[in-house]
């Protein structure tokens, strides 16, 4: 995506610094330096028509909004008052050394409270990181009711205070981008996203259940936005789904799942049949059959199925398995379709076995 265009009209420009004119929620006159150009949106600045609009750094003390502090807004362009023109790069370094000094500020003050003169500066600030994430990754998992998350990430209610629809608009590249989520019948929600451009068409949705966590509900919000804009930053609102996405990936990779074994998947399917003709039911005995037991051993790298009266060997191509005992008669009962393709995958645990795509079998004492 390329950068929105400024019209030749425009108020604004890039390192400016301006007083704001009726901005809702704002005094007149209150300092802020240009920091992006948005582009035109509507709802975003909550203008009825379309508006150019920039997203500016708010100088001084950061502004609420819906009940969160804010050092960054969107303003429309028609809302500024030139007051002076900054050096390039000077609103970027402002944006940091501001970012720095409120870091600074909350190292201090947990300096005060750790009594920090017991400690390296450096192993509290390695305290602090993994205090913060164990913090985050508890909210993440923590939950809530969907209402709840959707005010932590700054949605709005439609229709206060009985609505049950809500809204959050947020935009990139010139491109406006509506997240809306409403409940249905059922006690699930659904998220959908809506947004265009001269050529594309955004739109998502996303079905999520009253019993997610929080983190995994901020993920889905995380997701729309990603759907929309590929390699766009998540908006602020939405971290904590990264980081329960991230936490979820973490913890598979420390999951090295159940032991599996491969192979080959016709020599499989012949020994199945072998083994179905040599056991054939007898139309004299009334009832069903004795069950034998299937042992399955790795020998030599070939999987070797033994009953009391035959032994055959299967090609192994991967994988490994532990000796073990299971039924022959659930072996036979597998449908021909569990054991498709050129490869099968059996795996196992201390009490089951799992042969193909099919049910587990119950292993023998």
């Amino acid at each position: 995506m390329t950068a929105p265009l400024i019209p030749e009209n425009a108020i604004g420009r890039i390192g400016m610094v301006a007083a704001l004119h009726r901005v809702r929620g704002e005094e007149d006159g209150r300092m802020v330096a240009v920091r992006h150009a948005i582009g035109v949106v509507t709802e975003l600045v909550g203008s009825r028509s379309q508006v150019f609009a920039w997203q500016v750094l708010v100088l001084g003390e950061p502004v609420d909004v819906h009940g969160k502090n804010c050092r960054e807004i969107i303003v429309a362009d028609r809302c500024l008052r030139p007051v002076s023109q900054l050096p390039e790069g000077e609103v970027e370094r402002l944006v940091k050394l501001q970012a720095k000094k409120d870091f600074d500020a909350a190292l201090a003050d947990l300096a005060k409270i750790l009594n920090a003169g017991h400690m390296a500066v450096d192993e509290l600030e390695g305290f602090m990181e993994g205090a913060l994430n164990r913090v985050l990754i508890e909210r993440a998992l923590e939950t809530i009711a969907i209402t709840q998350v959707l005010q932590e990430a700054r949605f709005r209610q439609c229709n206060p205070p009985d609505g049950d629809v809500y809204e959050w608009t947020g935009a990139h590249n010139g491109i406006e981008l509506k997240l809306v989520a409403g409940p249905d019948w059922f006690d699930q929600w659904k998220f959908w996203s809506a947004g265009r451009s001269a050529r594309e068409i955004y739109c998502g949705e996303h079905q999520v259940l009253a019993d997610w966590p929080r983190g995994k509900v901020m993920q889905v919000l995380a997701d729309l936005w990603a759907d929309a804009f590929r390699n766009a930053p998540i908006p602020d609102d939405f971290s904590l789904g990264v980081l329960y996405k991230q936490h979820q990936e973490d913890l598979r990779q420390l999951q090295p799942g159940m032991p599996f074994l491969q192979v080959n998947g016709e020599v499989l399917r012949t020994t199945k049949r072998w083994l179905r003709e040599a056991h054939a039911a007898n139309p004299d005995i009334v009832g069903p059959p004795q069950d034998i037991p299937l042992k399955l051993e790795v020998k030599d790298g070939l999987l070797q199925m033994r009953t009391p009266a035959q032994l055959f060997a299967v090609p192994v191509t991967g994988g490994w398995m532990d000796e073990c005992s299971a039924s022959l008669y659930s072996f036979l009962a597998l449908p021909a379709w569990a054991l498709r393709g050129p490869r099968v995958t059996i795996r196992w645990s201390a009490q089951e076995v799992w042969i193909g795509a099919a049910d587990p079998i119950t292993l023998r004492p």
